[in-house]
Protein backbone atom coordinates (compact mmCIF):
# COMPACT_ATOMS: atom_id res chain seq x y z
CA UNK A 1 0.00 0.00 0.00
CA UNK A 2 1.72 3.39 -0.86
CA UNK A 3 0.74 5.97 1.09
CA UNK A 4 2.47 9.49 1.96
CA UNK A 5 4.29 9.21 4.98
CA UNK A 6 3.30 12.34 7.40
CA UNK A 7 3.24 12.39 10.93
CA UNK A 8 1.06 15.12 13.93
CA UNK A 9 2.16 15.98 16.82
CA UNK A 10 0.79 16.40 20.30
CA UNK A 11 2.98 19.03 21.73
CA UNK A 12 2.99 18.12 25.87
CA UNK A 13 4.17 22.05 26.59
CA UNK A 14 0.72 23.99 25.04
CA UNK A 15 -1.15 20.13 25.39
CA UNK A 16 -2.67 20.57 21.70
CA UNK A 17 -1.91 18.64 18.47
CA UNK A 18 0.38 20.35 15.90
CA UNK A 19 1.21 19.87 12.32
CA UNK A 20 4.84 18.48 12.03
CA UNK A 21 7.22 20.22 9.47
CA UNK A 22 10.56 18.36 9.95
CA UNK A 23 12.04 16.22 12.21
CA UNK A 24 16.00 16.68 12.60
CA UNK A 25 17.78 13.88 13.12
CA UNK A 26 21.01 15.32 11.93
CA UNK A 27 22.66 16.73 15.73
CA UNK A 28 22.51 15.31 19.15
CA UNK A 29 19.31 16.85 20.18
CA UNK A 30 16.91 15.26 17.63
CA UNK A 31 14.38 18.00 17.00
CA UNK A 32 10.84 18.39 15.67
CA UNK A 33 9.72 20.95 13.87
CA UNK A 34 5.78 21.89 14.41
CA UNK A 35 3.91 24.44 13.15
CA UNK A 36 2.51 27.28 15.50
CA UNK A 37 0.71 29.40 14.21
CA UNK A 38 0.19 33.04 16.25
CA UNK A 39 -2.36 35.61 15.45
CA UNK A 40 0.76 37.87 13.59
CA UNK A 41 2.40 34.84 11.53
CA UNK A 42 0.16 31.64 10.98
CA UNK A 43 3.17 30.22 9.55
CA UNK A 44 4.68 30.22 12.65
CA UNK A 45 6.98 27.16 14.15
CA UNK A 46 8.63 25.67 16.62
CA UNK A 47 11.54 23.15 18.06
CA UNK A 48 10.61 20.60 20.19
CA UNK A 49 12.71 17.78 21.50
CA UNK A 50 11.25 14.51 20.84
CA UNK A 51 10.77 14.18 24.72
CA UNK A 52 8.29 17.17 24.56
CA UNK A 53 5.85 15.62 22.05
CA UNK A 54 4.00 12.21 20.89
CA UNK A 55 4.57 11.68 17.24
CA UNK A 56 1.39 10.33 15.36
CA UNK A 57 1.98 9.14 11.76
CA UNK A 58 -0.64 8.98 9.09
CA UNK A 59 -2.08 6.08 8.47
CA UNK A 60 -2.94 6.95 4.80
CA UNK A 61 -6.76 6.42 5.41
CA UNK A 62 -9.29 9.35 5.44
CA UNK A 63 -12.89 8.48 7.92
CA UNK A 64 -16.06 8.61 6.24
CA UNK A 65 -16.00 12.56 5.77
CA UNK A 66 -12.46 12.64 4.89
CA UNK A 67 -10.52 13.76 7.21
CA UNK A 68 -7.39 11.85 7.56
CA UNK A 69 -7.12 9.18 10.45
CA UNK A 70 -3.29 9.35 12.62
CA UNK A 71 -2.05 6.84 15.08
CA UNK A 72 -3.77 7.81 18.63
CA UNK A 73 -7.22 8.93 16.75
CA UNK A 74 -10.53 7.51 18.42
CA UNK A 75 -12.83 6.83 15.69
CA UNK A 76 -16.50 5.93 15.84
CA UNK A 77 -18.34 3.27 14.09
CA UNK A 78 -21.59 3.23 12.15
CA UNK A 79 -24.26 1.13 14.48
CA UNK A 80 -21.32 0.54 17.27
CA UNK A 81 -22.25 2.08 20.66
CA UNK A 82 -17.99 1.52 22.11
CA UNK A 83 -15.25 3.59 20.02
CA UNK A 84 -12.30 2.74 18.84
CA UNK A 85 -8.56 3.70 19.07
CA UNK A 86 -6.24 3.85 15.92
CA UNK A 87 -3.04 2.34 16.93
CA UNK A 88 0.09 0.51 14.68
CA UNK A 89 0.37 -3.14 15.20
CA UNK A 90 4.19 -3.92 15.65
CA UNK A 91 4.62 -5.55 12.66
CA UNK A 92 3.43 -2.57 11.11
CA UNK A 93 0.03 -3.44 10.09
CA UNK A 94 -3.33 -1.08 10.72
CA UNK A 95 -6.83 -2.58 12.20
CA UNK A 96 -8.26 -4.56 9.99
CA UNK A 97 -11.71 -3.32 10.49
CA UNK A 98 -10.15 0.26 10.30
CA UNK A 99 -8.78 -0.54 6.41
CA UNK A 100 -11.44 -2.20 5.14
CA UNK A 101 -14.89 -0.31 6.16
CA UNK A 102 -13.52 3.04 6.53
CA UNK A 103 -16.56 4.80 4.92
CA UNK A 104 -18.31 3.63 8.29
CA UNK A 105 -15.80 4.98 10.64
CA UNK A 106 -15.72 8.87 11.85
CA UNK A 107 -12.77 10.57 13.58
CA UNK A 108 -14.28 11.90 16.88
CA UNK A 109 -11.07 12.53 18.90
CA UNK A 110 -7.57 11.20 19.91
CA UNK A 111 -6.08 9.66 22.92
CA UNK A 112 -4.47 12.70 24.31
CA UNK A 113 -6.77 15.38 24.02
CA UNK A 114 -9.69 13.54 24.27
CA UNK A 115 -8.94 10.21 26.65
CA UNK A 116 -12.61 10.33 28.08
CA UNK A 117 -14.08 9.27 24.72
CA UNK A 118 -12.34 5.82 25.88
CA UNK A 119 -14.03 5.10 29.42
Amino acid sequence: MDREIKFRAFDKRKELIREVVRIDFDNDSFNVQILEPTENAPKNWSLRKFEQIELMQFTGLKDKNGVEIYEGDIVKRKGFNKNRLIKRASNGAYCKSVKIMTEQFEVIGNIYENPELLK
